[in-house]
């Protein structure tokens, strides 16, 4: 049995439990074991089709057990999470694309790999000197000293690869939301990696762990984990009636603050994000021909020629208004799409969608990574040779503004990392300048509508997320979440948190 046959063995298994055709799942989940090899299966299957035969014979006495839905609910559990294991298990011994392969890969280190990969976490966890750690550590059995940034991609990877996790995987992963040491940024990636494993392999372990994210509320970070969140149950909607725990977790949602606006932004954030696309394609059909035929004019406007010559300060600006004196209605465009932007439209997808091909792209966890100008994949693109142009002092404005998404501001970084020098100290400050009066609109919607920097982290996430979806050179071995359909009255996790009559005619 090829994999394509496996996978749509495996939805029909999914889909005969739901309709609750529990001989017809079975027959399919035999077939599977089959192919799997793994005849210990067939004993697991056997005890339940003895329960399945149970729950009959009581169907059809007089007697009344109110238990009777419970155990039935807990059968097609059982059987769901039997096939899960059946279609990993097979893929991953037989699927030849990427992602099965890198997870095969992790398996044959497993025990190296995955004992210090998750020992260099604890130690980021626990330890009480943290900036020693920051320097390296040991991995493998050469004692090499590898990067904290590679480390970081072996922690992302075991994250995202692993089916389940153990009981101390569980108490290390717990123990980094609870840390006071681990920065921000490396919890944001854990949250990341954890929404991939949740999105590849059913745990409700995992919607525990993106919950306590959740609670814990730590800036930066709990927005992806609503957002890991709101994924999870978009992908799992028909699984929610079978794990109470789910439920519970659900409910004490509704003590967190502005849970129903948070809710809300979040739908009306992937709504927008969905239709980057139209956005796109708007751009290159009404935009960007316009702007290649002015593109002479423009260059005189602007005196580029002497622009790369002089020294350009913050206060030679142009003035766009000047600039398009000839095109007013062009100026008009220009300005309904940054009007888009500033509403959370993704305007820069197009613009950057062919600068995801440096080799920093080339980790799947740097999708992922949010910004900030520490990271020290970047810091040879900031700093030129000799009296180069230093780089750092826009890219830290850069890193507290919320108008591009974290992907972009690292290809941005990247690509003004290589062009030449007089250029460069040019683009840095037109940059600079720009990112200066971003801030400063940033700051007053902030002062204004508090919630707004909420909203804009919701606009960043989704966007780093679509570019990944979409861009990815292994994207179509990726489920795209961008193709699931929220629905408020069917989704329970939407439903439970949405009582507001007001929000839910919002959305």
């Amino acid at each position: 049995m090829d994999t394509t046959t496996v996978k749509k063995t495996y939805y029909e298994i999914a889909a005969n439990l739901h309709e609750r055709r529990i001989l017809d799942a079975i027959e399919k989940i035999r077939i599977l074991i089959s192919v799997s090899g793994k005849e210990y299966f067939s004993d697991q299957l056997e005890q339940q089709s003895v329960m399945y035969e149970n729950i009959l014979k009581h169907s059809f006495s007089a007697v009344k057990d109110p238990e009777r839905e419970k155990v039935f609910f807990f059968l097609i559990k059982n059987l769901l999470e039997m096939a899960d294991e059946l279609q990993e298990s097979i893929l991953t011994e037989k699927d030849p694309g990427n992602i099965f392969s890198l997870k095969r890969q992790l398996e044959r280190s497993r025990r190296i790999e995955r004992r210090e990969a998750l020992a260099y976490l604890e130690s980021l966890t626990y330890d009480t000197e943290l900036a020693g750690i920051l320097q390296g550590i040991k991995i493998g059995e050469d004692k090499t000293m590898v990067s904290r940034e590679d480390a970081l991609v072996k922690v992302f990877n075991i994250i995202w690869l692993t089916d389940k996790y153990s009981e101390s995987e569980m108490e290390l992963l717990n123990g980094a939301c609870e840390s006071e040491k681990l920065p921000w940024h490396d919890k944001s990636l854990i949250v990341s990696a954890l929404t991939l494993s949740l999105l590849r392999y059913f745990d409700t372990n995992k919607f525990s762990l993106l919950f306590g994210f959740v609670k814990a509320h730590e800036e930066y970070v709990w927005q992806r984990a609503m957002i890991g969140l709101f994924l999870g149950f978009l992908k799992y909607n028909d699984r929610f009636y079978l794990y109470p725990v789910l439920k519970e977790q659900t409910l004490e949602l509704l003590n967190f603050h502005n849970i129903e606006k948070n809710i809300e932004a979040l739908l009306v954030q992937f709504t927008k994000t969905r239709e980057t696309e139209s956005v796109s394609k708007k751009w290159k059909e009404e935009i960007l021909p316009r702007m290649m035929k002015l593109r002479p004019k423009i260059e005189e406007k602007l005196d580029l020629e002497n622009i790369f010559k002089d020294e350009f300060g913050e206060d030679k600006n142009p003035d766009w208004e000047t600039v398009f004196e000839d095109a007013p209605d062009f100026l008009d465009k220009l300005q309904e799409f940054t009007e888009m932007q500033m509403e959370g439209m993704d305007v820069f997808m197009s613009a950057f969608s062919q600068l995801k091909n440096f080799p920093f792209f080339q980790k799947i966890s740097n999708w992922f990574v949010p910004f900030y100008h520490e990271n020290q994949s970047i810091q040879p693109y900031l700093k030129g040779s000799g009296d180069g142009v230093d780089l750092t002092p826009m890219v830290q404005k850069l890193e507290q503004t919320h108008f591009m998404c974290n992907s972009d501001k690292y290809s941005f970084c990247i690509n003004l990392g290589m062009i030449p020098e007089q250029q460069k100290n040019m683009m840095m400050n037109m940059a600079s300048a720009e990112m200066d009066s971003v801030s400063e609109v940033e700051k007053g919607d902030e002062l204004i509508n508090e919630f707004s920097k909420i909203k804009s982290l919701y606009t960043q996430y989704f966007q780093d997320l679509y570019r990944f979806y979409k861009l990815h050179p292994w994207r179509n071995e990726f489920d795209d979440v961008f193709l699931m359909e929220p629905d408020v009255f069917e989704n329970p996790f939407l439903g439970k948190l949405l009582a507001d009559p007001k929000t839910i005619r919002n959305i």
